[in-house]
């Protein structure tokens, strides 16, 4: 019981403590040394979309093939965003 407690107490204090650092932008005042600011990763608000590569909507065709072709292309494009709502068919 005291052992579990002990664990459960420490996750939480690792987890706030963690969320409190990560919402300090200015993490780059005062320290002792000169550090060079990093960028924000950004991608490219690339779509693709299924229907594109042969999707077929409805559920009773396989589209395996269409998957990993709009799958490569997502690689290709750096793109973040693979559509398939309802728009195959």
């Amino acid at each position: 019981m005291k052992k579990s407690f002990k664990i459960i107490s420490l996750a939480a204090v690792m987890l706030f403590s963690g969320q409190m650092y990560a919402q300090n932008k200015d993490i780059y005042t005062g320290i002792e040394f000169k550090m060079p600011q990093v960028k924000e990763t950004s991608f490219p608000a690339n779509t693709v979309s299924i229907k594109d590569f042969g999707g077929v909507a409805g559920g009773k065709v396989k589209n395996t093939e269409a998957f990993k072709k709009a799958i490569d292309a997502l690689v290709k494009k750096a793109a973040e965003n693979l559509s398939f709502q309802e728009e195959c068919g």
